[in-house]
């Protein structure tokens, strides 16, 4: 947890000395998430945001928006050997698209949703809280997302000191509740293999009973042809 922490000042001190003195939170033309109130410049104290706030905010909003799944988990002050070996299960398991996890500040996390898509997130970001997400341009389109949710999920609830809280997956709310009915929904190739075999029913019913009927018209010609030609041969 201290060496997460540390990592973050440093980041944001590198940030804000690449970016110059004048870097402050993401402007209304900026922003990555689009909002119905505009962002808040200053704290009510009427003073700029701390480089550091300014650094988590714009990793926060760059997640949230470019993610396309977002789940977040309370924790019990887990030690660094944990929160390691965690790491270590979401990056080895390819099945889960090299997922990762994020210890976050909530009070910044409320203000990143505040106004936006996914403002009804703001109750789950209430005392200590991390997330496991995903960078967009890391999936590998033959992976199912929903697998690597479902999958991540279970990952980090072995530890017993993560809690699944809820989280977004492709703009949708989902619980607790929710996340363990996705695990049992088919995956896009199984729903299309099943569509395709409603559709192929009907149709295969449809020819056996056309050519049963042609079968029987044919039996039926043939039997009446043999009567008139022993009719005949009489």
């Amino acid at each position: 947890m201290a060496d997460t922490t540390k990592t973050a000042i440093v980041q944001a001190q590198a940030f804000t000395q690449t970016s110059g003195s004048s870097q402050t939170l993401a402007s209304e033309d900026q922003c990555l998430l689009a909002r119905d109130t505009p962002i808040k410049q200053v704290t009510k104290f009427n003073k700029p945001f701390s480089p550091r706030k300014q650094y988590l905010f714009n990793q926060y909003e760059k997640i949230f928006s470019q993610s396309p799944a977002v789940l977040i988990f309370q924790h019990n002050n887990l030690p660094e050997s944990e929160w390691a070996n965690i790491r270590r299960s979401l990056s080895k398991d390819k099945n889960l698209c090299n997922a990762k996890i994020l210890t976050i500040r909530g009070g910044i996390a409320k203000a990143v949703v505040r106004g936006t898509r996914l403002r009804n997130m703001k109750p789950l970001f209430n005392g200590p809280v991390c997330v496991v997400y995903w960078n967009a341009t890391e999936n590998d389109s033959n992976i199912s997302i929903k697998d690597a949710v479902v999958g991540s999920v279970s990952v980090a609830e072995k530890t017993r000191k993560l809690v699944y809280l809820g989280g977004v997956v492709f703009d949708q709310l989902m619980d607790s509740t929710m996340i363990k009915k996705l695990a049992v929904l088919p995956t896009l190739d199984q729903s299309r293999g099943q569509l395709v075999g409603v559709l192929e029913t009907p149709a295969q019913k449809i020819h056996r009973l056309l050519s049963s009927n042609q079968q029987r018209l044919v039996s039926i010609l043939k039997q009446h042809s043999e009567s008139e030609s022993s009719q005949k041969s009489e």
